[in-house]
């Protein structure tokens, strides 16, 4: 090895898999033929470990499923499974995509932890609020960690987390029509199925129980399909009256459907039909005649005294 010449020397080495991450001290011997004697030089390595360090152990959202124009908080936990401490922990969520209907509210889109250590973790809060006309379904929002290690380097990673829009659904029933007035008859029932949630419901089916008041002549159920926030759907059924307490029939409805997000609902309620005489066309028809006779009957009574007047 001649003054100044520089040889270079490769060793492949290989790192236990239960070392921590530190700086190990390795020494280089080597011996001149000239005088024999060996010597030796320290230098330090550090060790690293490669791959995912901080993990999100816990996600959450308050409520669980956001309505459209409301507000909710996104609860993350996150742990340091490195066996080194972290330093200036950022997470942030990316909410600036046109697909993600989500905006903060009252605080920043991202979160820091100064020093996390080895094992520890930590709660972290991000208030958003749904936009107004967000569509009911199941949103994915980055978030982007960044942290430091002991030794200064730099990390950083992108993970998703599900955001829920959607709202309990509230549906009501009502009978649109009925040409039901009087016991012992046979007639049909229109009912009317209203949505009055935010958003849309789907699948909707409609059944009506047996009675002893009643004989179900038609299929006991009905599928109308979908019905939008604000919208009605109906469905109509032939029965048979056989009684009715003090004028009205209590009909036991089942409404089966599911929301926006796919889930099941299945609600039992009471439908009231009122039973009454002036449902009755003919009897309408009457009333409308008598009252024709006694407009004219007045008419023709003001006219006879004025005559007599007259004379």
């Amino acid at each position: 090895l001649n003054p100044n010449q520089v040889l270079t020397f490769v060793y492949t080495v290989k790192v236990n898999d239960n070392t921590l991450d530190d700086e190990y001290d390795f020494t280089f011997q080597y011996r001149s033929a000239v005088d024999g004697k060996t010597r030796s030089k320290s230098f330090a390595i550090p060790v690293t470990r490669i791959g995912e360090a901080l993990a999100t152990v816990d996600v959450k959202t308050n409520p669980e499923v956001i309505p459209p124009g409301s507000s909710g908080e996104l609860v993350l936990t996150v742990k340091n499974l490195a066996s080194h401490l972290m330093k200036d922990v950022s997470l942030k969520l990316d909410l600036t995509g046109d697909d993600i209907p989500f905006a903060p509210l009252g605080s920043s889109t991202e979160q820091k932890i100064s020093l996390l250590s080895v094992n520890n973790e930590q709660e972290l809060t991000f208030n958003v609020i749904a936009l107004p006309d967000a569509e009911s379904d199941v949103y994915k929002v980055p978030l982007i960690i960044e942290y430091y290690d002991e030794l200064g380097n730099k990390f950083t990673s992108t993970d998703l987390v599900s955001l829920i829009v959607g709202s309990i659904p509230e549906l009501s029933v009502t009978a649109e029509s009925s040409d039901l007035y009087s016991s012992r008859m046979l007639g049909d029932l229109l009912v009317k199925v209203t949505n009055k949630g935010l958003t849309k419901v789907k699948f909707v089916n409609v059944k009506i129980a047996g009675s002893e008041d009643y004989d179900i002549l038609s299929p006991d159920e009905v599928y109308i399909g979908n019905i939008d926030s604000d919208d009605y759907e109906s469905a109509e059924f032939s029965i048979y009256l056989k009684r009715a307490k003090h004028d009205q029939v209590v009909i036991p409805i089942t409404l089966e459907y599911k929301d926006s997000n796919n889930k099941f609902y299945s609600e039992d309620m009471n439908l009231i039909l009122v039973i009454s005489k002036y449902n009755n066309p003919s009897g309408n028809s009457t009333g409308y005649v008598v009252f024709v006779l006694i407009i004219l009957g007045v008419g023709y009574y003001i006219y006879r005294k004025r005559k007599h007047k007259k004379r």
